[in-house]
């Protein structure tokens, strides 16, 4: 009985010490994590106080980008509000002789009044010839201030500092607003504001090619905290501006797709286009609307009407770059270039003919017509398409367009080593047409540099 007594005693203190250490884990569990989402809590309030000077820097980097466009753009209307309160000032002056001149006439015919008091016969006809000159001389006064334009340019001048003077207001207003750190609520926003405000901001830093058009309507207010939208927009303009290409054909605009808005253009200013998955046809159609003029098409506003843009379908071809840019195996690849330039060396001459001899009377593959020597986009490598490069012959020669420069290492040539060794596409002036091409044939090509 004693032995099963103590046998319980000591089951129960194992359960007393088991259930201790149990609680004692638990307790360090719980410390421990509540340590953690101590730490937790730190390190969260240490990455909100790091985005929110992420942001503050973002901005005051942006805005110190703008601060020296605008520091620039400040100095035209300073200059102007300058320069007409200077010439005001010297109008005014030249005013103010006019009126003393009249004030002079006027005087000068108040002088008879004293001549009569003592007249005689002599001095009555001496005071007839004063009073006469007298009053030319008033009246030539008069028509001379009547008659001043001084009045009318020194309101325009000062209606052109005013002007000048809103348009500088308006530009630090707009840079107060962008800049503002006082408030960090959300408060209830006009889109419209805020997207004046930004271009406002940019105007200093857009080239004078780039034509922006504001076309917003009513908008419900939308809540957010006063000057992120500004800097929101303000990157979407900075950046769609600097994705505008230039006019220098040095360029290449590489895309998944184009989908141009029935109402409008893609301008490509000359620079080349790699559209990477859309069908060869779909790409012509949009470059030939553009070409008639037609909106919903492809053109170049920097084109004179004997350029064009170029097409063929990588698919035929399997380039694996572009001007030094990797594209698609089936990538539609477009070129501005003169009509006639069937070898793609940016220029007319003598070497295009070689391109049409070699598959006259064919049907080229579709992608390939313009390198087969299709120079008129008719399908077809005729007797015409020498007529095109007839009518073009010289352009470009001496100052010739851009050469691509497909394939590395191959100095601007579009040949089959350029291509990666692609047998089906030999060199016209050393392989005959073969069956297996279908006519696809390559010229060689001289590089030129614009």
């Amino acid at each position: 009985m004693d032995w099963t007594l103590i046998l319980l005693l000591l089951v129960a203190l194992a359960a007393i010490v088991q259930l201790w250490i149990a609680l004692n884990n638990q307790r360090r569990q719980t410390l421990s994590a509540n340590f953690a989402v101590e730490e937790a809590q730190q390190e969260l309030e240490r990455l909100q106080a790091a985005q929110a000077q992420t942001i503050q820097v973002t901005k005051l980097a942006a805005l110190g980008q703008m601060i020296a466009g605008v520091a620039r753009e400040i100095n035209a209307p300073l200059g102007l509000a300058k320069g007409n309160i200077e010439v005001v000032g010297e109008m005014l002056a030249e005013y103010r002789s006019l009126v003393q001149q009249y004030d002079a006439a006027v005087q000068h015919c108040l002088q008879p009044v004293d001549l009569l008091f003592g007249a005689d016969k002599a001095s009555l006809d001496k005071l007839v010839k004063f009073v006469e000159e007298a009053r030319r001389k008033l009246f030539e006064a008069r028509a001379n201030l009547e008659n001043s334009a001084l009045a009318k340019k020194t309101q325009v001048l000062l209606d052109d500092s005013r002007g000048a003077l809103a348009q500088l207001s308006g530009r630090t207003v707009s840079i107060k607003e962008f800049a503002r750190t006082d408030v960090d609520a959300p408060a209830l926003i006009d889109i419209g504001e805020c997207v004046d405000s930004a271009l406002a901001l940019a105007q200093s830093r857009l080239p004078e090619r780039i034509k922006v058009v504001r076309q917003v309507g009513a908008l419900p207010k939308v809540r957010s905290v006063p000057g992120d939208l500004d800097q929101v927009f303000l990157a979407l303009v900075n950046n769609a501006a600097a994705a505008i290409m230039p006019a220098n054909g040095t360029n290449t605009l590489i895309t998944g797709s184009v989908s141009v808005s029935p109402t409008a253009k893609l301008d490509l200013t000359d620079n080349d286009l790699v559209v990477n998955n859309m069908a060869f046809s779909d790409v012509k159609n949009m470059v030939l609307a553009g070409f008639g003029n037609v909106p919903g098409g492809i053109t170049s506003s920097t084109s004179d009407g004997s350029q064009i843009l170029a097409l063929f379908d990588n698919s035929l071809i399997g380039a694996g770059d572009w001007n030094g840019q990797p594209i698609s195996s089936n990538a539609i690849v477009g070129k501005y270039t003169y009509f006639g330039d069937v070898n793609f060396d940016g220029q007319v001459t003598g070497d295009d003919y070689t391109i049409i001899d070699s598959n006259l009377n064919t049907t080229p593959p579709v992608g390939f017509e313009w390198l087969s020597g299709d120079a008129n986009l008719d399908g077809i490598v005729t007797g015409d398409d020498y007529t095109t490069i007839d009518s073009n012959l010289g352009l470009g020669s001496g100052n010739p367009l851009s050469g691509s420069s497909l394939g590395a290492g191959n100095g601007g040539s579009l040949t089959p080593s350029s291509l990666g060794g692609v047998t089906a596409v030999p060199e016209p002036s050393t392989v005959g047409l073969l069956a297996a091409a279908g006519g696809m044939l390559l010229a060689r090509r001289r590089r030129g540099s614009r």
